[in-house]
């Protein structure tokens, strides 16, 4: 078995038992939420952001929409970490 696809398993069986589930584009995916404080130019406020596996957000462009804990959010960076997991800067609409 190659890398890729050891780091493919691993990342779908974490997702599998360690995640909630958002709908990106009207499509049901697992991922981790973090809402993270934030303190740009010395405002406070939080930074929320969401992680998924990559080939799970198929057609997903900055201004998607996300909705999440009764939440939605518009996608504005979208952030590959290179080892098959990809994070979505997200902004409260």
């Amino acid at each position: 078995m190659s890398f890729a696809a050891l780091q493919a398993r691993v990342n779908s069986a974490a997702m599998e038992k360690l995640s909630d589930i958002a709908t990106i584009n009207t499509v049901a995916v697992n991922v981790k939420f973090d809402e993270s404080y934030a303190d740009p130019l010395g405002f406070s406020g939080s930074s929320p952001s969401l992680i998924a596996i990559s080939t799970e957000m198929t057609g997903l462009a900055q201004g998607s929409t996300v909705f999440y804990g009764g939440v939605n959010y518009t996608v504005t960076a979208i952030k590959p970490d290179g080892a098959g997991m990809t994070r979505l800067m997200l902004q409260e609409v």
